[in-house]
């Protein structure tokens, strides 16, 4: 494994530069640091310390294995996005009225209740 390791690194050292001195990793360099971090972890290796042994940023390695690093701050999530569906409702809507009263006025959005207390009121 040591020797993979040491080949791992060499491939990733010669990685290309982009303009501001960062390495610019390819499709098949992380999908072979992927390989061997799994296999790494199989056999009792940390992601910390195969971070450090390839020389690549942690947070790096935690993406390409596609898991989030317990210790990171809280990142977006991918969410599913369903048609929002309303909770029934142990009591259903009270029924509304409406009341017209002598003058001409109209109450609307009256429950029942609230007719009685009116119709009490108007008399």
């Amino acid at each position: 494994m040591q020797s993979e390791l040491e080949s791992l690194k060499a491939l990733l050292d010669g990685a290309h530069r982009g303009t501001d001195g960062r390495r610019i990793f390819s499709k098949q360099m992380r999908a072979e640091v992927v390989a061997f971090a799994e296999r790494w972890r199989a056999a009792g290796g940390t992601v910390t310390s195969l971070a450090e042994a390839l020389e690549i940023k942690q947070a790096n390695l935690w993406n390409w294995l596609g898991r989030r690093n317990p210790s990171a701050p809280m990142c977006a999530r991918k969410v599913l996005i369903v048609e929002d569906v309303p909770e029934p409702k142990d009591e259903p809507e009270p029924k509304r009225f409406t009341a017209i009263l002598p003058s001409g006025i109209r109450v609307r959005g009256l429950t029942l209740a609230d007719l009685v207390v009116l119709a009490r009121e108007v008399r």
